[in-house]
């Protein structure tokens, strides 16, 4: 006679009771900031701006931002402005005759490298009253909805956070790991990435993780303004092949260059704006604009600086030619141009 073994259900082991528990701390901790709300609650909620401003060197971006603090001056005087900056830029910015002197109601961080990009956020998030290593004329409260963070650029925070995933893996950045031919100082083609895995898990914490995330999805009420580079062309039989992300992007949005900074950077705002200069004209192109059916406008610049009036008065607004003209002529006067 033939005896059968019997076939056993497999059962899944069971977590020590001291795991279980901390695993339902856990998870009850994180569960806790569910939100909840009625269809009317949500038709009635404030709305935030997170907007993606793209676009070539030299095509004013910086000064974009810097007028959309004197904007939100008088439209929001009681917001308050929070900007990291990781180019040095905006010092040349708030020199010129048209901001000089007239645009101070932002606190400005200056970072230059990533873990500097995520102290700033994390000083804008939670305050610097109790900080004793900050000036005391430069403390200030934990950022509130309606407050505005603009950060200029996003294409360098990624090159830190790459970076800093290069030293963490290698003792060197990224720049100096990769290096450049000694004779014809040609940067190396056949360098390989070491420890892949644990170099982008380094990077994509420090970037996507702790910095994207937070700007685009935890702070809800706080309005956010990035800018970022436009990619120059790729050279055609080039050893690398363009990101898949990059790619989709660029065919969806129907332009030839894609963005400098994390592959899905253009992904991550609700609102992406692509600025192009020709003869000494400046074109704002909505790329996107989640819930907008104006996707593809052109907003015309006669110069930067109108960036801020021209996008809210009268793409956002609806105002006229007319109106928004002499509204224009008004900032004009008080300028002084």
């Amino acid at each position: 006679m033939t005896t059968q073994a019997k076939t056993q259900t497999p059962v899944r082991p069971q977590a020590p009771p001291q795991t279980a528990q901390a695993q339902a701390q856990a998870w009850e901790a994180a569960a806790s900031g569910l939100t909840t709300m009625s269809a009317d609650d949500l038709m009635n909620a404030p709305t935030r701006e997170c907007i993606l401003i793209a676009g070539g060197d030299k095509v004013g971006k910086t000064t974009s931002l810097i007028s959309l603090c004197r904007f939100i001056n008088s439209e929001q005087p009681s917001a308050r402005i929070f900007v990291i900056d990781t180019e040095n830029g905006w010092k040349k910015g708030l020199q010129t005759p048209m901001f000089r002197g007239k645009v101070k109601n932002f606190t400005y961080y200056l970072a230059s490298n990533i873990e500097q990009v995520l102290e700033a956020l994390d000083r804008i998030r939670f305050g610097t009253l109790k900080d004793n290593d900050v000036p005391a004329h430069l403390r200030h409260g934990p950022v509130k909805d309606g407050d505005w963070i603009l950060v200029e650029s996003m294409e360098s925070a990624w090159s830190m956070a790459q970076d800093l995933g290069f030293s963490r893996v290698t003792g060197k950045k990224k720049s100096e790991y990769l290096g450049r031919d000694p004779v014809s100082g040609k940067r190396l083609t056949n360098v390989i990435t070491p420890q892949p895995d644990m170099l982008w898990n380094v990077v994509k914490n420090a970037h996507d993780t702790r910095f994207v995330e937070v700007l685009t999805l935890n702070l809800t009420g706080v309005n956010v303004v990035m800018t970022t580079k436009k990619a120059k062309p790729r050279a055609e039989g080039g050893f690398m092949r363009e990101n898949k992300d990059r790619a989709a992007f660029k065919a969806e949005a129907g332009i030839d260059a894609g963005f400098e900074g994390a592959p899905r950077l253009p992904y991550a705002p609700d609102t992406v704006l692509y600025f192009e200069k020709e003869n000494n004209l400046v074109t704002c192109m909505v790329l996107g604009d989640r819930g907008s059916m104006s996707v593809g406008a052109k907003l015309p610049l006669i110069a930067p600086w109108e960036w801020p009036y021209r996008f809210f008065w009268w793409y956002r607004r609806g105002m006229t030619d007319e109106e928004y003209d002499a509204e224009r002529g008004v900032l004009l006067e008080e300028a002084g141009a």
